[in-house]
């Protein structure tokens, strides 16, 4: 048995040395595991990590479309999520495509229940080439707007002018309003949470609790229940400009209005707060501060001050007289400091002013003219560029 196969492999090996044999066999066991297909853990984390790389697309970038225009399907149980799920982030922001093709309404995504009776139609191509023909369209699907007369009352008292230093209407601007009214709808309240969670004063970095992101996303969800929402979510997705996706939609969103960026010290500031909350900025007093439920809270625990109305200019000179108007320039103070204009939406509802802004952000100018009730409404947008991207500084109506 001395000369036997198994003696003559013996030799061989010693020849070879061991070591080298160990060397070899760790090198190929090692190749062959990193050849292995990914876990299901691992296929969920590679996304998450690319998502705070990947800013939202300034207007006409267009987002990647390779994904048809339907709910995402919902994985069988052992298999990965499918490419593109909520909670992998906003998808890769490709260059503009040379042809892309809006998809069917057969395959739009599936909204949360609401309980508005209001039919959300597709964008036609007259709105879908003029914005303010889409205006004009969120302007009827606003099913939870106020009227003035009707749900509250406006003592406008005097007119003013922009350079007055004087007090001309020394009476509060809103009169028989009961704070009820203002929780009839769930999106009102959940806007009305989120108006105490900042600093007035720019230059103190803001601290985003815990229950102030539960706030954030329930606003949010909420929103997506309403028709001025998702006709903004299928007119974008209708121009390639945000994704089709509902849960990547309310990510945009999030990011849009709650991403805090720098005004004067890093995260001291934020879309949501300069619009409608209003900031306090050194040797320029009250920047921002468009909200006409934000002036309502603060007129009642009195640190701001109605100071008169500013007469806007109307179309052919019609339009509703300013006591019933939805649109009202006026001049007033905050915590003691004089803004000498500023034009509101009034009754408006926070979903459709969070709708209009977006499709302007998205799609509009630094000037944007429309028609309210036959006034005519010049809708500013300033935006800025910042390490991570377009920002929306503020968004805000001009008339008068």
């Amino acid at each position: 048995m001395a000369g036997g196969p198994l003696h003559e492999l013996g030799i061989l090996l010693k020849k070879i040395g061991f070591k080298r044999i160990k060397k070899f066999l760790q090198k190929l066991f090692h190749d062959q595991a990193t050849q292995a297909p990914p876990t299901q853990q691992q296929q969920q984390q590679q996304p998450q990590q690319q998502y705070y790389q990947q800013p939202y697309p300034a207007p006409d970038t267009r987002w990647n479309q390779s994904q048809p225009l339907a709910p995402v399907p919902q994985p069988q149980q052992g298999q990965p999520p499918v490419s593109g799920a909520w909670s992998h982030g906003p998808p890769h922001i490709a260059a503009p495509p040379q042809q892309q093709h809006a998809a069917p309404a057969s395959q739009l995504p599936t909204y949360p229940a609401s309980s508005q009776a209001v039919a959300v139609p597709q964008p036609t191509p007259q709105e879908l080439t003029n914005l303010a023909d889409a205006v004009a369209r969120l302007w009827e699907l606003d099913a939870n707007r106020l009227e003035p007369g009707r749900d509250f009352s406006l003592n406008l008292q005097n007119a003013t002018k922009v350079y007055a230093q004087v007090d001309a209407s020394p009476a509060p601007l809103f009169a028989n309003v009961s704070p009820e009214i203002l929780r009839r709808f769930p999106t009102y309240v959940l806007f009305m949470a989120l108006l105490d969670n900042y600093h007035a004063q720019n230059g103190i970095a803001e601290k985003v609790t815990a229950e102030e992101i539960k706030e954030q996303n329930a606003f949010i969800e909420e929103l997506l229940k309403t028709a001025p929402i998702q006709y903004c979510h299928r007119y974008l997705a209708a121009k390639a400009l945000a994704p089709a996706n509902l849960g990547e939609f309310k990510q945009l969103l999030k990011r849009i209005w709650f991403d805090l960026y720098k005004r004067q010290v890093a995260n001291d500031s934020s879309a949501f707060e300069h619009t409608f909350v209003g900031e306090m900025k050194a040797e320029q007093g009250v920047v921002g501060f468009h909200n006409w439920i934000q002036f309502f809270l603060e007129e009642r625990k009195r640190t701001v001050d109605y100071r008169g109305y500013i007469l806007p200019r109307r179309r052919n000179g019609g339009g509703q007289s300013p006591e019933h108007s939805h649109v009202l320039s006026f001049q007033f103070s905050w915590h003691g400091e004089v803004k000498p204009v500023s034009t509101f939406f009034i009754g408006t509802s926070p979903e459709f002013e969070i709708a209009l802004y977006t499709l302007i952000f998205l799609t509009g100018q630094e000037d944007n003219v429309v028609y309210i009730e036959d006034t005519e409404v010049n809708i500013k947008c300033h935006k800025f560029q910042s390490a991570r991207g377009l920002r929306l500084g503020s968004c805000y109506p001009v008339s008068g």
